[in-house]
């Protein structure tokens, strides 16, 4: 983990083989020398560490796939994304995957990247039944609702815990409603505005760093406040 650290690829290369030496130990955060390579976007040490413990997860549940999808580092994601035992759907603490965090974070080359893998789940949800769609739709990331929208495996329909689906879930972005509304196959009979589930989405900014949070972060939270004070919640 030091030479990962230390961006020496050539200890990192020795020492891979050395007898003696575990590979994918981690230290008291749960972080092994793939997930830092991740981390920290070397792409490099990524490929010589691969293929030992490749879905491993630090104490937050976060794998190297996530962290690195989180992250921004669009050639770690590649190189992950080509292990032939690399769990594309792995989910952290929060039952946040890897698409979930590229969706909130507006990372659309990493989006666009993790819906080639075929055996992704589009329609995965978080432990408040949200989809990667619906916290793209909610942070107000056109483009990455756009990327989610045309993608033919994804049930537009799909519904929180609060029985709201991505349309519902839309506060002031005229231009995603429509886009939305023009599809046949979308239910836009109960538009009610959201209600309690923009206090939990408040919270779910944790999957993203403080200097890459979706830019409608704070008026989240503020909106989530405002519905507290209305229906009593506390």
């Amino acid at each position: 983990m030091h030479a990962v650290c230390a961006n020496r690829l050539d200890l990192v290369l020795a020492l891979r083989t050395a007898p003696g030496i575990k590979v994918d130990a981690s230290d008291h955060e749960g972080n092994t020398a793939l997930i830092l390579a991740a981390y920290a976007g070397l792409d490099e040490a990524v490929i010589a560490l691969r293929d030992m413990g490749i879905n491993a997860a630090d104490v937050h549940g976060d794998t190297a796939l996530i962290i690195a999808a989180n992250e921004n580092h669009i050639g770690v994601v590649n190189i992950l994304l080509q292990a032939p035992d690399i769990n594309v759907n792995s989910a952290n603490r929060h039952a946040l995957t890897a698409l979930h965090c590229a969706a909130l974070a507006d990372h659309q080359g990493i989006l666009c990247e993790l819906l080639k893998a075929d055996d992704i789940d589009v329609n995965a949800v978080d432990d408040h039944g949200h989809t990667a769609l619906m916290l793209a739709t909610a942070s107000g990331h056109s483009d990455s609702v756009e990327l989610l929208h045309k993608d033919p495996r994804i049930d537009l329909n799909s519904k929180n815990l609060w029985f709201h689906h991505a349309l519902m879930l839309i506060k002031s972005n005229s231009e995603i409603a429509a886009g939305l509304r023009r599809d046949a196959d979308v239910m836009v009979d109960d538009e009610t505005q959201p209600g309690p589930w923009m206090y939990m989405l408040s919270h779910l900014v944790c999957c993203v760093p403080s200097d890459q949070r979706p830019p409608h972060s704070d008026e989240i939270a503020l909106i989530a406040r405002d519905e507290d004070a209305r229906s009593g919640l506390h």
